[in-house]
């Protein structure tokens, strides 16, 4: 139980550095109110965790040390609905409309 503890946090420290590193570029490359960073991340991650997940249930490739490491640790660290339900509210709280405010570089 401890070792598998200390792959989650493991993993989940490295996903958050990645989320906080693709808000950082994101940042950059999109002027908006739009959290645009914090939805890439998820929508990215969604896409990891599917990968992953097939690969534990069809391909038997995974172990599931892995398992906790990578989708446990790894993309619980990376994704977070929390963070993308706080930036809709401050979002809100401006009084912005993310359908007008949102531009995208192409």
């Amino acid at each position: 139980m401890i070792k598998a503890m200390l792959l989650a946090g493991c993993g989940g420290f490295v996903g958050t550095c990645g989320r906080y590193l693709v808000g950082k570029w994101c940042a950059g490359m999109w002027h908006g109110s739009f959290p645009m960073g914090t939805f890439l991340v998820n929508i990215i991650g969604c896409f990891i965790i599917g990968l992953f997940f097939g690969l534990l249930e069809k391909a038997h490739v995974m172990t599931p040390g892995e398992n906790v490491l990578l989708i446990t640790g790894f993309c619980g660290g990376f994704t977070t609905f929390s963070s993308f339900a706080d930036d809709m509210w401050v979002l809100g709280s401006k009084g912005e409309d993310s359908r007008t405010k949102c531009k995208i570089w192409f």
